[in-house]
């Protein structure tokens, strides 16, 4: 598994909606299934932090692109 660590300032939070984009996009995530989209596994908030716990890939896209381009 992977965690991808968001920092979110509170001053943010009011100005931006942040926080309301972050959870639009893991509901959109929960509902993805498909072989090229990493699973959605979890999603937790800790003080100024959300984690976004995803399967692993063992490469970067980066790498993936020019292997199977």
């Amino acid at each position: 598994m992977a965690i991808k660590i968001i920092t979110i300032e509170k001053d943010q939070l009011q100005r931006d909606g942040v926080v309301q984009s972050i959870f639009r996009e893991i509901e959109i995530l929960e509902g993805l299934k498909h072989d090229n989209i990493l699973r959605f596994m979890d999603l937790f908030v800790h003080g100024d932090f959300i984690f976004i716990v995803t399967e692993f890939m063992e490469m970067n896209l980066l790498e993936y692109i020019n292997i199977y381009r």
